[in-house]
């Protein structure tokens, strides 16, 4: 487990020994999701892969649509009450 520290601009940096394991580079994107107290970060790559799993077809499904479909879901899940 790590500590880091929110900047000036609200932003924060994560180790970069966490992001080679999970393989994560410069503009990749993460889901920032709030859980009680805390809050996860999950790389939208995961989420299409895991999506695309879910709803396998024999018909080919273009990657861009996926995430077309997954952003919307996006929208729809998290958008304020």
């Amino acid at each position: 487990m790590k500590t880091v520290s929110i900047s000036s601009k609200n932003q924060i940096t994560l180790p970069s020994s966490l992001l080679k394991i999970l393989g994560l580079k410069k503009g990749h994107s993460l889901l920032i999701k709030k859980n009680g107290n805390s809050i996860s970060l999950t790389p939208t790559e995961l989420l299409i892969n895991d999506l695309a799993k879910k709803y396998r077809s024999k018909k080919r499904i273009p990657k861009n649509e996926i995430k077309k479909q997954v952003t919307k879901a996006k929208l729809q899940k998290f958008k304020k009450t």
